[in-house]
């Protein structure tokens, strides 16, 4: 993941006037700085048949990233035999698990909800929240 830079610096020829003779010169006029994310990309192919309003879980997205990371004590580590006492090497490994959520609404080709009585019962109200126990002192 990240960014590359796709832009590249606009320039104007400058005139640069030297006691008699003229010098034309490059000026950067901007920097012109494109940064564009990269994207990563993972896929998953699969049926599943699931009611109206309920929710299925995809998993077993995995991704190991290996990192080979060097650390070591400046100058002392660089000393051909004696610096291997001063450095060491070592491989971060990362793990990730992508996992998703879908959850299957039926609509019509206008868009809107097929079965609007269950909707209407749902409600568009944030769940009740239990109430927090009495503790006895």
């Amino acid at each position: 993941m990240g960014f590359i830079n796709y832009g590249s610096p606009i320039n104007a020829v400058g005139v640069n006037t030297i006691v008699g003779t003229s010098v034309s010169q490059p000026v950067e006029l901007t920097p012109n700085v494109i940064n564009q994310p990269v994207f990563s990309t993972r896929k998953v192919t699969t049926s599943v048949s699931v009611y109206d309003g309920q929710t299925v879980v995809l998993g077993g997205l995995m991704r190991e990233d290996v990192q080979k990371v060097e650390d070591k004590t400046p100058i002392l580590g660089d000393i051909p035999l004696i610096g291997r006492a001063f450095r060491t090497n070592v491989e971060q490994h990362i793990k990730r698990n992508l996992i998703i959520f879908v959850t299957a609404r039926v609509v019509t080709p206008s868009g809107l909800a097929f079965n609007n009585e269950e909707e209407e019962e749902e409600g568009l109200l944030p769940p009740a929240l239990p109430e927090a126990p009495a503790y006895k002192k």
